[in-house]
């Protein structure tokens, strides 16, 4: 009877133990982490977050000269203040809510309607054991576009969708971009 017992014992610890790194990496990266301080163990350097966009739908109202995108944005960047060694806490990734996180000031400066437009309030973030993290908030919003048609049906427009940090100086976050900054994921094409 002791054996069988001490059998399911090791069983459960081990069981347990497994199940329980994620809870442990949590509760030692989230101990008094505060969402509004910058990400860096420097803060004399800025934060650079890459940003890309991905449409799933747009639209040009020539009329009131506007531009409706709907889609989504990518952000990524290192937080300094949430790395892990993998051989201490064996979890390749933690996803949260972005509530946890600190999150690039962000703002779409050219919105004709409400330039809060990205919010994070049903959005998770990854975070990965270097630091690196991805947010990808949805956004749909209505911006201004500057239409001339005269050398119509040869004209092109460019209807630019502006993201700026609101509250942060180019000292303490600044955006950049890698790759493709817009990448069209429907296989519709708009007619115009």
């Amino acid at each position: 009877m002791s054996l069988v017992l001490l059998f399911l014992l090791c069983h459960f610890n081990l069981t347990f133990g497994v199940a329980n790194d994620e809870t442990e990496l949590l509760d030692h990266l989230f101990t008094g982490y505060n969402t509004h301080a910058r990400p860096v163990t420097n803060l004399s350097s800025p934060v650079v977050v890459d940003v890309a966009m991905f449409l799933m739908s747009f639209d040009i109202a020539e009329e009131n000269q506007e531009f409706l995108t709907s889609g989504w944005l990518s952000f990524q960047w290192k937080n300094e203040l949430l790395t892990w060694n993998e051989s201490e806490y064996p979890v390749s990734k933690l996803v949260v809510s972005s509530s946890m996180v600190w999150l690039p000031s962000v703002t779409v400066i050219n919105s004709n309607h409400d330039r809060n437009v990205i919010t994070n309030n049903i959005s998770s973030v990854q975070i990965f054991p270097d630091g690196t993290t991805w947010w990808w908030p949805d956004v749909t919003t209505t911006t201004f576009c500057p239409i001339s048609v005269n050398k119509y049906p040869f004209d092109k427009q460019e209807c630019p969708f502006t993201i700026v940090s609101w509250f942060r100086s180019t000292d303490e976050q600044l955006f950049a971009s890698s790759g493709n900054d817009i990448t069209v994921v429907t296989d519709e094409l708009n007619t115009e």
